[in-house]
């Protein structure tokens, strides 16, 4: 079962009485997608394929990272940008731009048409793709801008390449349409588990967004789906990482998806498997709502995460490193001068004099702030 509450008696009611009302269009467009067949049924993933071999358990990325100088994450740094914000520095970053121009050129290769996207969306651009941007259980951040239209930040590329295609008819020749777009990605999600702090779940990060459009077939749509799978995994061994990929149940799926595909990779430090990829076939979920259509019917979209940075930091970091290093693939050196291993390389070695520093709503020095932000640093 899926986690959407449907009142069918409503639903049956307005039928009746009133097949054209506004409120049965509502609850209509609430429906979720159909489940695929293989699935149908599944209360838990089945296990589609594993790649590689667990290595042994070792210390966290996230804590590595921070004793190394390269990742700042705690209340002395985040206050700026509120909890689960992280700053990356030195050579984390160059491997955050490593990662990105890897993924963005082999898309390229692939064919995939690249596109800068906004962040900045409207709340009936979220929902026609399936989201929902109220409400007390969204992950939707909104924006507020006097008397104009809502706005939201946008939680992935597809709503925005979705939409750029709005009441478009495709001709012949152009399906299927492969898009890729690296993007900032917004999303007011929590947890309260433990192992899910630090670089796993946080509120924003960059993103490789895979995103694609087929004739309205099943087989197409699923075709496409299965080759998004097949670049992530490619992408994956590549970068030496031990996989799982998963079909998902129903209860695992938003309302926009007829078919999930997850991958998952063995994070050491965490002891856990942990989700760094997956691609949806949301059929004509997306494309009825959009008006997107080939030949008189609704074309399919297609999905897929090519890279989500941090956890992809994670994978690398607890993968490859050393009791004391945190290694570079091999893949990726030539995007970081050659170089192995992350140094460590505390970003302030030497502060340079500004007038001011605001903390804690305070006009201080330069310096007696930042020797506060150590000491809070400590604290934490």
């Amino acid at each position: 079962m899926r986690k959407v509450k449907i009142d069918a008696d409503r639903i049956l009611n307005l039928l009746r009485a009133d097949p054209s009302s506004e409120e049965l269009m509502k609850l209509l467009r609430a429906l979720p997608n159909f489940t695929h067949e293989s699935v149908v049924n599944a209360t838990s993933p089945n296990e589609l394929e594993e790649f590689g071999q667990k290595t042994g358990i070792k210390k966290p990325m996230d804590e590595s990272a921070r004793s190394h100088g390269v990742l700042l994450q705690n209340r002395a740094y985040t206050t700026i940008c509120g909890e689960r914000a992280y700053f990356l520095t030195g050579d984390l970053a160059r491997l955050e731009r490593a990662l990105v121009t890897f993924t963005v050129e082999r898309l390229k290769k692939l064919d995939f048409k690249i596109i800068s996207v906004p962040d900045l969306i409207s709340a009936d651009e979220v929902e026609a793709c399936g989201m929902q941007p109220f409400g007390q259980r969204s992950q939707v951040y909104r924006v507020k801008l006097g008397k104009q239209r809502k706005l939201c930040l946008s939680g992935t590329a597809e709503i925005a390449l979705a939409n750029l295609f709005r009441d478009k008819a495709f001709e012949n020749c152009e399906l299927p349409l492969r898009l890729g777009a690296v993007s900032r990605c917004f999303r007011a999600e929590v947890s309260r588990l433990k192992e899910e702090k630090g670089l796993y779940r946080v509120h924003q990060f960059t993103k490789i967004e895979m995103f694609g459009f087929t004739e309205a077939d099943l087989k197409a749509s699923q075709d496409l789906q299965g080759e998004f799978a097949e670049i992530e995994k490619s992408l994956f061994r590549e970068l030496g990482l031990h996989y799982k990929v998963l079909d998902m149940p129903p209860i695992d799926l938003g309302r926009p998806a007829f078919r999930k595909i997850d991958i998952e990779a063995w994070m050491s430090g965490h002891n856990f498997y942990g989700e760094i990829s997956s691609t949806s076939d949301c059929t004509d979920f997306q494309s009825s709502r959009l008006g997107i259509t080939h030949q008189g019917k609704y074309v399919h979209t297609v999905n897929g995460t090519a890279c989500a940075i941090p956890r992809m930091l994670l994978a690398i970091g607890e993968t490859h490193s050393t009791q004391d290093k945190i290694c570079v693939p091999e893949v990726l050196r030539k995007y970081m001068d050659g170089r192995h291993t992350i140094r460590a390389q505390p970003m302030f070695k030497k502060w340079t004099k500004v007038p001011f520093y605001y903390l804690e709503n305070r006009e201080v020095e330069a310096e007696d702030a930042i020797a506060g932000i150590d000491k809070l640093g400590e604290s934490c």
